[in-house]
């Protein structure tokens, strides 16, 4: 009955109930109208993920980028020109969507043959909720994702960079503009592959399938791109246990989250463990972020994700998020770097210092950027106990950290032949603010930072003020 439900609201039906549109015309109306409240009478209550019009996408920091930004403001988003003249563009940015971890894919596979194989035996024994569409697509189910793809960019990553690099060209067009320049655009990644193709793939959207120069540092010896992995204090503190996202499983995963899976599934109570819903969760967010779409996001209710979303920012809120100050503050040798660069138009002609600066990064440096220029700040910590109170937190990574995120640093020359700097998160114009008066404390601080202060001598008293005025300047403190 509920697929015949389905015809009948998408127009298939007329083929598969003739006898309903053959009646006189005036008699469609109400037979279709009846049809529609018996199908509204019996299929009352079921969900079903594989038709529902606006399924639920927001997967923290596994967020696909075009998922995130579809609750931004259309108004908000890079569109049109800019006026006047801009004259240096620096791109802070994440590599592009990819498959799933080594750790991830293998308790995927671990797991989820025989969760399939419990989810027919369910559904033979009439214990099952799901939907027939999901049940098929679920029994049907087969691993796309291979060993060898771990950690890869997937080509929904490919495709947000070279969006996001022309929608920055259409908005400046006499700067971003083809053809490729080695001195004029400059590429740095880290070492990683997935972040070296996504330089290359934004590269692709601003100058076509000319080849670019992407350099990067060796591997642990990365202090401005993965500057996480190798700052010394920031990696004891990742080493620290999470109290609050253990608790959080113990207490509303367990109690409230997985109870009702096993019932959505007809399992036995307490034969689910967090492992069990954790590799199907992880199943459907890499399935939809790599292939569009996974029947393993049928399992889960709205609310189980909403949890499950908020599980995965209380992880990361303590991992690299404003939880522990070393998290913000390592951002040194990225701070010297932004005000390197964001002085060149002050002090030498255009065409004697580069017209773009793109860094291809990973979501910690991102959060500790967003976080040094006042994202996150008024944030309330994220407790085991709080979710309820943080459905209008900042710290949440779907809309601030999808993948692909960035920032976007603009030195625009105006009309009075004063500089001033723009500020983009994710394509949004943050603030517009002087551009001497930024760089006046910007350029201070960024000379005084050193790196192995900040992260290896925690005696070292390094100012937590210049950093907040730096930033409270450059974003206006607006988000």
């Amino acid at each position: 009955m509920y697929r015949s439900c389905q015809l009948l609201y998408t127009g298939i039906s007329q083929a598969a109930y003739p006898t309903i549109f053959t009646m006189e015309s005036r008699k469609q109306p109400l037979v279709i109208a009846m049809v529609m409240v018996f199908c509204l009478m019996t299929t009352s209550g079921q969900r079903c993920y594989s038709t529902e019009l606006n399924p639920y996408r927001y997967f923290a920091a596994k967020t696909r980028y075009d998922d995130s930004i579809k609750e931004a403001e259309p108004t908000s988003n890079v569109q049109g020109g800019y006026s006047n003249q801009p004259r240096l563009f620096y791109l802070l940015i994440r590599h592009g969507s990819r498959f799933p971890s080594a750790t991830d894919y293998n308790n995927m596979v671990k797991y989820l043959s025989e969760l399939q194989g419990r989810i027919k035996n369910s559904s033979d024994s009439g214990n099952s909720s799901l939907c027939p569409e999901d049940l098929s697509n679920l029994l049907s189910w087969k691993q796309r994702i291979r060993q060898e793809d771990v950690d890869d960019l997937a080509q929904f990553g490919v495709r947000e960079m070279k969006e996001i690099a022309r929608k920055y060209q259409n908005l400046f067009p006499d700067l971003l503009k083809a053809p490729y320049d080695k001195d004029k655009f400059l590429f740095q990644s880290s070492y990683m592959e997935r972040n070296i193709l996504s330089a290359k793939a934004f590269a692709n959207g601003l100058f076509g399938n000319e080849e670019v120069e992407v350099s990067h540092n060796p591997k642990g010896q990365d202090s401005l791109l993965q500057f996480y992995k190798n700052c010394h204090k920031a990696s004891q503190t990742r080493k620290n246990p999470m109290p609050e996202r253990t608790k959080f499983i113990q207490g509303h995963i367990n109690q409230v989250t997985i109870p009702a899976i096993e019932t959505f599934l007809g399992f036995a109570k307490g034969s689910l463990t967090f492992d069990h819903i954790d590799a199907m969760y992880k199943m459907c967010v890499f399935d939809h972020v790599v292939y569009d779409d996974s029947p393993w996001c049928a399992v889960f209710s709205r609310q189980n994700l909403v949890t499950m979303e908020y599980l995965e920012d209380l992880r990361n809120y303590y991992l690299e998020g404003p939880a522990y100050q070393i998290n913000t503050d390592q951002s040194c040798d990225l701070l010297k770097d932004v005000a390197k660069y964001l002085r060149m138009p002050s002090k030498e002609s255009p065409g004697n210092y580069p017209a773009g600066v793109f860094r291809f990064t990973h979501s910690p440096v991102i959060n500790s950027f967003l976080a040094q220029l006042g994202v996150f700040d008024g944030q309330d910590a994220l407790r085991s106990s709080n979710m309820a109170e943080q459905d209008q937190r900042k710290w949440r990574l779907s809309l601030k950290d999808p993948y692909s995120a960035h920032v976007a640093l603009v030195v625009n020359e105006r009309t009075d032949s004063k500089f001033e700097l723009l500020t983009f998160i994710n394509e949004r114009l943050s603030s517009s603010h002087d551009w001497d008066t930024v760089m006046s404390t910007v350029g201070e601080t960024a000379d005084s930072c050193d790196f192995n202060a900040v992260c290896e001598n925690s005696g070292v008293n390094i100012s937590r003020v210049n950093y907040l005025v730096i930033f409270a300047i450059i974003l206006g403190c607006v988000i």
